[in-house]
């Protein structure tokens, strides 16, 4: 008894401490402060896990991040404690989170229904799309007077939406963002302590310690000028030189540019007759990789596609780079040279942004099946369909199928033959659709594109081709209507 209260007397007396959860996208933290100096006492963190069931989903698991709030609270209390820093002296608790990432879980026990639906996931797009589809002018910022941003898929309402579509919930729900799924179950409801809401929001950790130490019936921590006198401080002086300072403005301006492209509708175009996104889809991409080499730079996740197995498996070698993979090095510098650019690296940055190789079959109402793809920025499909289809009508279903692997505004990127009916690979003859510049152009007019270029390029020396009988290669690239 003694000895308890000599340890007790022994502590150190800092007068009331402030604290603050913040529980962020990768991870959790627990910090304790001075309410009068705003020193930093001690903290905690642990990192949390994501998961990626589907491309484009972000998930996270409840429970974790609870056990993560719990694992920082109490660690951080040990080390205050062995600094004998008094842990009752923590008069309030402020709470800060990843805000837009959305729950369910069950009113009466607590237990979540189904992961939290991270604010950067996209699996909402197509509801986003529908929505912009339905406001007045199309316009995705109809509601940004109100929000502060355009209509995307960050807002929890459209996660909702799908969580309601797709989870069993029951009669009892509750949906909310991780701040009310912490409050639920850290026992606040059940306990005596009260809770204030701050009337200044915060996002940052101290600023959360901050708005709870100020609020309404706390009131240990001062937020007015001439009570933070024993607040230290300190002036920052940049210590970058004007060269690198200029050149991480310029990613950074790069970076916002290509973010803001994620938003819109519309195709981006450089000026250049280059298009940029962030996906891009080959439907019938065969063994090779030649179609998408111009594609690395100007598009962060490529997926390869193809109903012949060995075709994929041969794409599959050259990306793990196993012994015996094609040589593409040559056909690489090859396009490089074509397009005034260093080869330097160009393999291997095509081989970090190829994500996926799927099996595909374009006569099938779903062609990716099992798989569920999120629409894509840009599709590509070279000497495929005409391949594929035995008549217009298939080719128009084909076509169509492709169509809805695009968002709105995506480009479409197609390489074909006119008038061919045949061709031989080794000493095998295939048929082929027999095809018109008519023909394209009006199964792409009636799935609502506008061809933006449709070249023709007639074939040399028929008479003496016995490989096929095509009269011409075509190109042509389209934009899928935004209506």
């Amino acid at each position: 008894m003694n000895g308890t209260m000599a340890a007790s007397s022994d502590r150190i007396l800092l007068g009331p401490l402030v604290a603050a959860i913040d529980q962020g996208t990768s991870s959790t933290r627990f910090l304790v402060f001075n309410a009068k100096t705003a020193e930093l006492l001690s903290h905690h963190q642990v990192e949390i896990q994501q998961s990626f069931p589907k491309e484009g989903w972000v998930e996270e698991d409840p429970k974790e991040i609870l056990q993560s709030v719990y694992e920082c609270m109490d660690r951080t209390c040990e080390k205050l404690t062995q600094l004998n820093i008094d842990i009752s002296n923590i008069k309030a608790i402020g709470v800060t989170n990843q805000r837009e990432t959305t729950l369910v879980w069950d009113k009466e026990t607590g237990e979540p229904l189904y992961n939290a639906v991270v604010w950067l996931d996209l699996r909402t797009q197509s509801t986003v799309e529908r929505l912009i589809k339905n406001t007045p002018g199309r316009n995705k910022n109809h509601l940004k007077h109100k929000t502060g941003l355009p209509i995307s898929t960050y807002f929890s309402a459209v996660k909702l939406r799908w969580l309601m579509d797709n989870v069993e919930e029951g009669s009892v729900a509750i949906a909310g963002a991780v701040v009310r799924w912490l409050k639920d179950n850290l026992g606040i409801i059940q306990s005596s302590v009260e809770l204030v809401k701050p009337s200044m929001p915060e996002t940052t950790a101290l600023g959360a310690a901050m708005a709870a130490g100020a609020a309404e019936g706390v009131s240990v921590w001062s937020l007015n000028p001439e009570d933070l006198s024993d607040v230290t401080s300190e002036k920052f002086e940049p210590q970058i030189n004007p060269e690198e300072s200029e050149f991480r403005y310029a990613r950074w301006k790069k970076a916002v540019q290509r973010s803001m492209n994620w938003e819109t509708t519309e195709s981006f175009n450089n000026g250049n007759g280059r298009y940029t996104g962030r996906k891009l889809i080959e439907v019938g991409s065969g063994p090779t990789i030649h179609t998408v080499i111009s594609a690395c730079e100007h598009f962060d996740r490529i997926v390869l596609s193809d109903f012949v197995d060995q075709n994929r498996e041969e794409v599959q070698k050259w990306i793990k780079n196993e012994e015996g993979c094609f040589d593409w090095e040559p056909i690489i510098k090859y396009v490089c040279e074509m397009e005034g650019k260093s080869s330097s690296d160009v393999e291997e940055r095509l081989r970090q942004r190829v994500k996926q190789v799927l099996k595909c079959n374009i006569l099938s109402e779903n062609p990716f099946h099992p798989e569920n793809i999120e629409p894509a920025d840009c599709v590509i499909t070279s000497l495929c369909l005409e391949a594929a289809c035995k008549d217009l009508r298939s080719y128009s279903d084909a076509l169509c199928r492709v169509a809805q692997l695009l968002r709105p505004g995506g480009v479409l990127v197609m390489v074909g033959v006119l008038g061919e009916t045949f061709y031989y690979v080794d000493q095998v003859r295939f048929s082929c659709l027999r095809l018109s510049k008519g023909d394209v152009i009006d199964v792409i007019k009636r799935l609502n594109f506008t061809v933006h270029d449709f070249s023709i390029f007639p074939a040399q020396d028929r008479k003496n081709n016995k490989v096929s009988d095509f009269e011409a290669f075509f190109f042509l690239v389209a934009v899928k209507s935004t209506k």
